[in-house]
């Protein structure tokens, strides 16, 4: 099963400032480098939808998607590109993760990919016990047709068009930590403090 990875940073950052969130910092290195770190050893070719900062994300990324259709759309413009980018590469599908969740953990490719070779077919997406990660998984490039229709309807919630796609949730409960997404400076300072006592 030949897949592309995704990570999505296409966003502005309004909570953080205006930081772009993908090169914001964890242990020394960007958190899409992290995820790229992540996504690269179950995947073809890692590609970053990102607006802004192509040459930084191109570092560890194979190619920087822009939001050319649904700009408006929130990450689901996103996962448009990157399905449109998994199709002309002849990829069938791709492992998507946000990039503001730096700490996911390398076996959540692993097992997503697993999961969604038994279903290729559908969606393979990500719960966690405490809530849905629609954003999170497997998605597959078949179904690139419904998600644009339905961002053409001006639809942007995620975890609807998951349950309009008849996604299968994976439990991803024994790695809940590694869904801590980093949405305001607070969340980034607690994220740095659990990385430092770690390592202590």
């Amino acid at each position: 099963m030949v897949v592309g990875g995704l990570i999505l940073a296409g966003g502005r950052g309004e909570r953080m400032g205006g930081e772009d969130k993908g090169l914001l910092r964890l242990d020394g290195r960007s958190y899409a480098a992290h995820l790229a770190d992540v996504l690269s050893p179950v995947t073809s070719a890692v590609a970053v939808s990102a607006n802004r900062n192509a040459d930084a994300h191109g570092q560890w990324a194979d190619t920087i998607l822009p939001d050319n259709a649904f700009a408006e759309a929130g990450p689901l413009a996103g996962l448009v590109e990157g399905l449109r980018w998994a199709r002309m590469r002849g990829f069938q599908g791709v492992v998507v993760t946000p990039c503001d969740t730096p700490r996911l953990p390398p076996i959540w490719a692993v097992q997503i990919l697993e999961a969604a070779r038994r279903r290729p077919a559908i969606p393979c997406l990500s719960d966690t016990g405490e809530r849905r990660h629609p954003l999170h998984g497997y998605y597959p490039v078949a179904l690139l047709g419904r998600v644009e229709r339905y961002l053409s309807r001006g639809e942007r919630r995620a975890l609807e068009l998951a349950e309009q796609l008849d996604a299968e949730w994976m439990d991803c409960s024994a790695m809940v930590e590694g869904f801590l997404n980093v949405n305001e400076p607070g969340d980034q300072a607690r994220l740095s403090s659990e990385a430092r006592s770690e390592t202590v």
